[in-house]
């Protein structure tokens, strides 16, 4: 199992791995795993919220804890606003 690199020499070709923390995430998904962040009543999936990480959506709080970043707030929009306090105090 290998592959000729041209010059004669042969080099290993690792097999493909699927590797479902590199799957896309669509729009739609990602505003399901902020409102999962946000919302008490939702249950938050920890992968995902490291996908959301990756992509500057959320940032870390604490060892295990992630809340949005603007760019998170942004994407969920009118869903999430109920649940922004920070932007509440600032209209008061």
């Amino acid at each position: 199992m290998g592959a000729d690199s041209g010059d004669g020499l042969r080099y290993r070709v690792a097999p493909r791995v699927r590797r479902p923390y590199l799957e896309t995430m669509t729009d739609a998904d990602r505003i399901e795993a902020l409102l999962d962040i946000v919302d008490d009543s939702r249950t938050e999936q920890p992968a995902v919220s490291e996908q959301l990480a990756v992509l500057g959506l959320v940032e870390r709080r604490g060892k295990a804890r992630f809340w949005p970043t603007n760019a998170g707030w942004n994407l969920m929009s009118s869903l999430g606003r109920p649940f922004d306090v920070a932007s509440s105090a600032r209209r008061a």
